[in-house]
């Protein structure tokens, strides 16, 4: 009976952690052109553009992804 509590207890923990989480983040939106491009905006909790990302393929299949924050002084992205 107390195993079972303290499950629960966690289990309601992990569950509050993961929805207050995906509250603060913000979201993101893709779009895709008629070249098969993807460009992605990030926006934060208040709306307000974070950055964006463009996602190309070349003739040979490589993937090129460029990153753009929309502050000078941070980046986003660490690859």
């Amino acid at each position: 009976m107390i195993m079972k509590k303290i499950t629960m207890m966690l289990m309601t923990i992990a569950f509050a952690i993961t929805a207050n989480a995906q509250y603060y983040v913000g979201s993101s939106s893709t779009t895709t052109d008629y070249f098969g491009n993807k460009t992605t905006t990030h926006r934060n909790q208040y709306g307000e553009t974070q950055g964006s990302s463009t996602s190309s393929t070349d003739y040979f299949g490589n993937l090129k992804t460029q990153q753009r924050s929309s502050n000078p002084n941070t980046t986003i992205w660490s690859w």
